[in-house]
């Protein structure tokens, strides 16, 4: 705090968004589902509002009777939303280890974070509260299958600098799966593999 205020930015030490791409040294965990339907994001299901962006005449004026409006983005592939969620959550990956102030030393508290973020596309708006969704919802790939139970369980485990771990439907070839039907996932309740 004593930096920032030294260089007349105190107010970044009341920022949320700066206290967390440059303070926050405990582990950290994402889980965002790339289509979430929740109607509380999506406008009543018709789109994410992006209060910030440009209002604009656009078709949206429909969901909001009036024009100007600002943009909506709809969930699902090919859709703005879906890459304005991997594209932030590059930047927080990125941003962590190389620009963060943590990372370059501005900030001498400590290093950056250990992070797992969980991205996986199932039109779902469950998190740790949900059975299925922590145990058996899934991101593969050809080398690996990651719930978000064994995510939260290896970033217990991990240090709490250095490691990261990032599946995300549609990074690589992943893809998301639901369900333990397939030979070679782990049984959700003993963590040994299902014969």
């Amino acid at each position: 705090m004593a930096e920032h205020a030294a260089a007349g930015d105190a107010w970044k030490c009341r920022s949320r968004q700066h206290v967390l791409a440059h303070h926050i040294s405990a582990p950290i965990l994402v889980r965002e589902d790339l289509s979430d339907p929740n109607d509380e994001h999506t406008h009543g299901g018709d789109g994410n509002v992006v209060w910030w962006g440009r209002w604009a005449s656009s078709p949206s004026r429909t969901v909001f009777g009036h024009d100007p409006c600002p943009p909506v983005l709809t969930p699902g592939d090919g859709s703005p939303y879906r890459a304005r969620l991997e594209a932030q959550a590059q930047t927080l990956v990125s941003g962590c280890a190389t620009r963060s102030e943590l990372a370059t030393g501005a900030d001498a508290s400590g290093l950056p974070p250990s992070l797992a973020v969980f991205m996986p596309d199932g039109a779902t708006h469950e998190g740790t509260y949900s059975s299925d969704s922590f145990f058996d919802f899934r991101v593969v790939d050809a080398t690996s299958s990651r719930s978000l139970r064994q995510m939260v369980e290896t970033l217990v485990r991990s240090p709490a600098t250095g490691y990261l771990e990032r599946p995300a439907d549609g990074l690589g070839k992943a893809i998301s799966v639901c369900g333990v039907a397939l030979p070679f996932l782990e049984d959700r309740e003993s963590g040994t593999l299902a014969q």
